[in-house]
C-alpha cells in the first residue's frame, strides 16, 4: 500500500494493523501449528517471540493507532496470558 494511504486514510490504518494482529497470533494458533505438522503447543519462547514482534509494531506505530477508539482494546493482547 502506498505510504500516503497507511498514513493518512483511516480505514488503511485499520486493515493493517488487523493485518498485523492475524499474523502475529496465527504463530501461535493451534489450527495453523497443526496445518504445519507442528505441535498445537506452542514454547514460551515461541509466545514470547510473537508477543515481542507485536509489541515492537504497537510500539512503531502506537501514536497513530491510539487515535482509534476501535483499536484501543487490542493494545492488552501482549499483556495477556493466553491470547
Amino acid at each position: 500500500m502506498p505510504l500516503s494511504l497507511r498514513i493518512h486514510d483511516k480505514n488503511t490504518i485499520v486493515t493493517e494493523f488487523f493485518v498485523n494482529v492475524y499474523f502475529s497470533l496465527c504463530k501461535i494458533h493451534p489450527h495453523f501449528r497443526k496445518s504445519l505438522n507442528l505441535s498445537t503447543e506452542y514454547t514460551l519462547n515461541e509466545y514470547q517471540e510473537v508477543i515481542d514482534d507485536f509489541k515492537k509494531y504497537l510500539t512503531a506505530q502506537g501514536d497513530e493507532l491510539t487515535k482509534i477508539e476501535e483499536l484501543l482494546p487490542y493494545f492488552a493482547l501482549p499483556y495477556l496470558k493466553d491470547p
